[in-house]
């Protein structure tokens, strides 16, 4: 038995430990046919769940946090997974979602399925650097792995052998077209005259500035997706970076200093006559192609004994010699309707079960309406309320002076996007305004209180009257002019 690994143009079949690029596809029987995804193909979102969430109504709570947060459309199909991890700290589930148009798949394939098929098994790249380890005899510490070539980049963090996530980098293309350079004659700058300013000509000045702003940048990038690491999945400080393209660049060594000087070990993957990544990926398929993680929507035939065909068969020939004329006949038809049957209940069943999980579905949001209606409906009471105490305690009077002060004081609680219900103003030159935003907007108040005090108005004071989450911030505000 061999492995099949086919990558873009390229055939690889691993025989044992041989790993050998083939122009032709020969499949014997008993062969693995596999691939894999890149990051950039896939649509990742990353999100949290309470660890009291019932493990029945898990898989549903995904659903709708996926499909309303990751603008999924509800018009297509998806290959999806879901990777659950613990966090204690925060007695909550981080959920990693994956997920892959099925048109996407089938038009990607389309060309190679022809000439094989099916596929076996088809994993994401970001996956295989767990192999790294055994085949490269490192140990298993807090580690970035970072891919750069002209169609793709990546970074993905691995955590004592165990993936964390990915993250998706600016590839050479962009920067291609900046420098009007063809792939091969980049390839040729960088083996050549590297990331160093000084390896340049002085007409090349600009070229050179190019280059050195890409991998400034570049690596500016790494570093912040490593920040979001820690805040996601308190992940402390990288203990190594393996950094790989699949072309020499002189003095690459010198851009180690920015990690080392961090403590960070800044390692450059040496070349191989196979890809580093496609080496990682064809040991990984190798070993996990039965994962219930498979984006291959393009199973293996059934041996002819396991298909229908073969039992339809055995039943005619049992069912002939035995019975023959019209006996035969007539069971034969017995037994096809049966088998419509069991496929009309199996229909049936399936449908049935659906329908259960978008009920459950429909309940949780409706729940969530529901809790939302009654937050909504006590901010309106109290806002009644004030109103209400506000406007019976108070009168505005209606004075050229009075109209000037409203005109400025709208005009700042327009600038600082501040809603009003109330406004008054006593004979004592006492102004109450009752304001309200949305709590994250709620620094507003305190830029408006600073605005009234910039015209002049003395004695400003607010207190709360109501604050609640993902809901309003309501105040009373007091002024004298």
């Amino acid at each position: 038995m061999s492995l099949i690994y086919i990558k873009d143009e390229q055939i690889f079949k691993k025989t044992d430990n041989n790993i050998e690029i083939v122009e032709n596809i020969k499949i014997d029987k008993d062969d693995i046919i596999t691939s894999s995804l890149s990051i950039k193909e896939v649509i990742t979102y990353t999100f949290k769940l309470p660890l009291s969430t019932p493990k029945e109504q898990l898989d549903a709570e995904c659903d709708i946090q996926f499909y309303e947060n990751a603008g999924l459309d509800l018009n297509k199909q998806y290959k999806h997974f879901y990777i659950k991890k613990e966090l204690e700290k925060e007695n909550v589930y981080l959920i990693e979602a994956i997920a892959i148009e099925i048109s996407y798949l089938e038009t990607k394939f389309k060309s190679i399925l022809e000439k094989v098929g099916y596929f076996d098994y088809i994993s994401l790249s970001s996956f295989a650097f767990g192999e790294f380890y055994n085949l490269y005899n490192k140990e298993k510490k807090r580690d970035a792995f970072v891919y750069l070539d002209n169609n793709q980049s990546f970074i993905t963090i691995y955590e004592n052998g165990e993936y964390l996530y990915s993250k998706n980098l600016n590839p050479l293309n962009p920067l291609l077209k900046t420098l009007n350079v063809d792939y091969q004659k980049f390839m040729d700058l960088m083996n050549n005259k590297g990331v160093k300013k000084e390896n340049y000509e002085l007409d090349e000045f600009l070229l050179a500035n190019e280059i050195d702003k890409f991998f400034s940048d570049y690596f500016i990038a790494i570093n912040n997706r490593i920040s979001y690491g820690r805040s996601i999945f308190y992940l402390e400080n990288i203990d190594n970076i393996y950094f790989y393209t699949p072309f020499h660049i002189k003095d690459i060594d010198s851009l180690k200093d920015f990690w080392e000087l961090s403590g960070v070990n800044f390692e450059i993957v040496q070349h191989e006559d196979i890809n580093f990544l496609d080496k990682l990926s064809i040991y990984y398929n190798e070993k996990h192609y039965k994962d219930k993680i498979n984006f291959s929507i393009f199973p293996k035939p059934p041996k002819f004994y396991k298909t229908k065909t073969f039992y339809l068969f055995l039943v005619i020939f049992l069912t002939t010699a035995i019975f023959c004329g019209d006996f035969f006949y007539r069971d034969y038809q017995n037994k096809q309707l049966q088998s419509q049957l069991y496929k009309q209940q199996r229909l049936l069943k399936s449908k049935q079960i659906k329908l259960n999980k978008l009920k459950k579905i429909n309940a949780i949001i409706m729940k969530k309406i529901d809790i939302t209606n009654k937050k909504i409906a006590n901010i309106d009471k109290q806002i009644a309320h004030i109103k209400k105490v506000l406007q019976t305690s108070l009168v505005l009077t209606n004075t050229p002076k009075t109209n000037k002060d409203i005109i400025n004081i709208s005009n700042l609680l327009k600038k600082n996007k501040l809603h009003t219900f109330v406004i008054s103003k006593d004979i004592n030159n006492s102004f109450q305004i009752g304001v309200y935003t949305k709590t994250e907007n709620r620094k507003y108040i305190a830029n408006f209180m600073n605005d009234l005090a910039s015209y002049n108005y003395q004695n400003i004071k607010t207190n709360i009257i109501s604050s609640n989450k993902n809901s309003n911030y309501v105040s009373v505000i007091r002024f004298q002019k």
